[in-house]
């Protein structure tokens, strides 16, 4: 287990390596918000392809710490890549739902304005004329969201800007300065439902984040298992009586990011639920993908909390796996 004392030196070691290897301005940022719960840091670099394939096998593993800790390259995100893009087609919009809209998260010191709870960016401004990149605007919002965070809700005059916003942004970081980056996290979706969602504070951080199109394999691995197309995409939703899922409330998991996908109303959980009546714990459930030659890849959902978890109205047993299947 690795504590808060010890992962500040860890990543100091981790960023002195790998500027040894690939050029002393290589490592732009390491990001750690994740790691507590997974164990993960995502190191965004300014390298070639070529350069991170060359020095790839040195970190599989690689001991740090005098040996007191281990770390793994586990998979990568080409920014550059000629695959990054058709991947990213094929999980577009599968339901061909109502996408005139997109929620980004900035941090709150890139707002250019003060933002108590919600602010017009007027035409001309740097955030209008920001979303005005992807396609025609007609309305772009700042809403101050938790501490340090404001979520950037435009309106696009039809889904074709959301759509290349898609494309421009999945898997990419914005930043000011080599100190200063932030990994984009951005929901699509209906404008209304997207500037609801924000009003409120509630927050999607699973949806086309970098995390969904990582590379197994490595630097230049197939694009998923098998290296014959991108697989499953398997899709969960909140069911209510007499409604239908709404917009930016479809969690997608695909073969090509993480295997695991943890449930809660923990902040840090991918799926971080906000219905205090709910019934949800803090670290709820465990949500899994799993491959066989002979099934392919499936989803399974393992239970890990208080509460308890149900499967068709069938409490799981303790330490169970349950696979969900369509329905």
């Amino acid at each position: 287990e690795m504590d808060d004392l010890r992962l500040a030196p860890l990543m100091r070691e981790m960023k002195e390596l790998l500027c040894e290897q690939l050029g002393e301005e290589a490592v732009v940022s390491i990001v750690d918000e994740h790691f507590l719960q997974l164990h993960r840091l995502f190191v965004c670099l300014l390298a070639s392809a070529e350069d991170c394939q060359r020095i790839w096998d040195s970190w599989r593993p690689r001991k740090l710490l005098s040996g007191a800790a281990t770390a793994t390259w586990r998979d990568t995100i080409d920014a550059g890549s000629s695959r990054l893009v058709p991947r990213l087609k094929s999980c577009w919009n599968p339901m061909r739902l109502d996408m005139d809209g997109m929620s980004l998260e900035i941090p709150s010191k890139w707002a250019t304005k003060e933002v108590n709870k919600a602010a017009k960016c007027m035409p001309g401004s740097h955030w209008h004329e920001f979303a005005r990149i992807f396609g025609e605007v007609l309305e772009v919002d700042l809403v101050a969201s938790h501490s340090g965070i404001t979520q950037l809700v435009v309106r696009f005059a039809d889904s074709s800007g959301a759509y290349a916003a898609y494309k421009k942004l999945s898997g990419r970081c914005l930043y000011k300065s080599h100190k200063d980056l932030s990994l984009i996290r951005v929901v699509y979706g209906s404008y209304a439902n997207l500037l609801g969602k924000a009003l409120r504070g509630v927050t999607t951080p699973w949806s086309c984040q970098a995390k969904d199109l990582t590379e197994p394999g490595g630097p230049g691995g197939p694009g998923a298992p098998g290296g014959d197309g991108p697989g499953p995409v398997f899709e969960l939703f909140p069911l209510r009586p007499g409604e239908r899922a709404k917009l930016g409330e479809v969690l997608r998991i695909v073969p090509w990011g993480p295997s695991i996908i943890t449930v809660g109303k923990n902040r840090k959980c991918d799926l971080y639920v906000t219905d205090e009546m709910a019934g949800v714990s803090n670290s709820h459930a465990e949500l899994q993908l799993m491959q066989s030659r002979a099934a392919g890849i499936r989803l399974f959902i393992s239970d890990s909390s208080k509460n308890g978890t149900w499967v068709n109205e069938h409490r799981l047993p303790k330490g169970a796996m349950r696979e969900l299947k369509d329905g």
